[in-house]
């Protein structure tokens, strides 16, 4: 019985010893865990930036896209206006960031035709001073002219047979915008198509 009682008061509880190892090996695994946590807040940091040079890409090229004239006109977005351009966004411009983004846009018009191909690329450096780029293309808009018989102004009735092209106001139900006269009784209209 004393045995008993003598081996219950030596397992009361943890000894200092014990405790002391227990205690070395948490701080050997917080230590370890401590550059983990560094990458990862420096990962996400990178991600951020990436998410937002995207953003601000494909919003470049949506102002590419949203033109609503042909020719250049005050205050309007026109195609004849979709030229190269450089920007910078950073702190000073109002945009809420960590790093300056450098926006390049190219615009080759001379490769499909009267279609316009847009590239844009964002630059940046990241928090280790290591410079990042991303690149986006895409293929601009194509405008479609169409040459119908302008009857507007046409005070005699005409033949049907004469209508090659169909008439203006067909057009415009069809989305066609008048852009100017053509000849003595005909009209250029356009619209701008999206290539497949």
């Amino acid at each position: 019985m004393e045995t008993m009682t003598a081996t219950r008061r030596r397992q009361r509880g943890a000894s200092l010893f014990e405790a002391l190892v227990a205690f070395v090996v948490l701080a050997f695994g917080a230590l370890a865990v401590a550059p983990l946590q560094s990458q990862l807040r420096l990962h996400g940091d990178a991600a951020r930036q990436r998410t937002e040079a995207v953003r601000l890409g494909e919003q470049e090229l949506e102002t590419v896209r949203a033109f609503s004239a042909i020719a250049a006109a005050s205050g309007v977005a026109a195609y004849e206006a979709i030229v190269d351009a450089e920007r910078t966004v950073d702190g000073t411009t109002g945009w809420s960031s960590n790093t300056a983004y450098r926006i390049v846009r190219r615009i080759d018009d001379a490769a499909f035709g009267s279609a316009k191909s847009a590239s844009v690329a964002v630059e940046w450096a990241d928090r280790t001073g290591t410079a990042q780029r991303i690149g986006l293309q895409r293929l601009r808009v194509q405008v479609v002219e169409s040459y119908p018989h302008d009857l507007t102004d046409q005070t005699k009735k005409m033949s049907s047979s004469f209508l090659y092209n169909g008439t203006r106001r067909l057009y415009e139900r069809l989305g066609f915008t008048y852009d100017r006269p053509k000849g003595l009784k005909n009209c250029v209209m356009v619209k701008t198509v999206e290539p497949a």
